[in-house]
């Protein structure tokens, strides 16, 4: 739907980066892991790119900066073609292990990287196991949007005096939850989760106003056999009326119009006193 207003229902795609692999045994990465998340931003990147193209949707594309810096032109791709480009972490740090100092210099090394492959500044967060200063530090960077917290089905605002961000909320059941680790090998399993999971937001939709959101890696639904699952999907909800595909800047935007908030830069980029009135 083109219109964001007015809207019965949200829908959401949100794709990570692939993962970072931290030395396991005897301080070694595993190679073999290694490659496969590998496969991600070297090939299913460009077929989900292909697929949403043929579907005129547009993405939330979250990203490591140090992947970034090793497949520029993908994300100047993702970027070209109009989809929103967010950060994820530098090497897909767990947030919650590293000091404050730590994780501000992730987050400003990230936007670096982003900003300068894309021209544009990154608004919003998504990171590996957030810290209780995740949002804090990312409203001083500039990001009107936090996405880390499992707490709510619906986008909410996290206020600390006048500075807020909206929080959006992930649901645990993206390809990582049903694809990773073994958990099953037939993608129809996966399709039927996530219709199952749009079915009941969009039956509530008529009650309120309700947000789906799937959130996919490339390095496993870019694979053949389970892209097809993903094109079934979208084509799924499509067929449902007044379900507005939206980004996630976009959501957090309106979120922030509909609560009377407008993003006010009191700072120079960079920074760590940006705040929103």
């Amino acid at each position: 739907m083109a219109e964001a207003v007015p809207m019965r229902g949200q829908f959401r795609l949100q794709l990570s980066g692939s993962r970072g692999i931290g030395a396991g045994f005897k301080g070694r990465i595993d190679a073999e892991e290694y490659a496969r998340r590998e496969y991600g931003p070297r090939v299913g990147i460009w077929r989900i790119l292909r697929l949403l193209d043929k579907y005129q949707i547009k993405a939330t594309f979250v990203t490591c900066g140090a992947l970034a810096e090793r497949y520029p032109d993908s994300v100047k791709a993702i970027h070209a073609a109009g989809h929103d480009v967010a950060g994820h972490g530098y090497h897909h740090e767990k947030a919650w292990k590293l000091t404050e100092e730590e994780e501000l210099e992730t987050m400003r090394k990230t936007v670096d990287v982003l900003t300068g492959l894309t021209g544009k500044k990154i608004d919003g967060w998504r990171c590996c196991f957030q810290s209780h200063v995740t949002p804090d530090l990312g409203i001083g960077q500039g990001f009107i949007w936090n996405s880390n917290s499992f707490s709510h089905d619906l986008p909410y605002l996290l206020k600390d005096a006048d500075r807020v961000v909206v929080e959006i909320p992930r649901q645990p059941f993206g390809d990582m939850f049903v694809f990773q680790g073994g958990k099953t090998a037939n993608p129809d399993d996966a399709l039927t989760i996530w219709k199952k999971s749009f079915d009941t937001f969009y039956s509530e939709s008529s009650l309120f106003h309700t947000y789906c959101q799937f959130s996919l890696h490339p390095f496993l639904i870019g694979r053949p056999g389970r892209i097809e699952v993903l094109a079934e999907l979208i084509e799924y909800v499509k067929r449902h009326e007044g379900v507005w595909f939206a980004t996630t800047e976009e959501i957090a935007r309106r979120v922030l119009e509909c609560a009377s908030i407008t993003p006010s830069v009191t700072a120079t980029y960079g920074s760590a006193s940006l705040a929103m009135k």
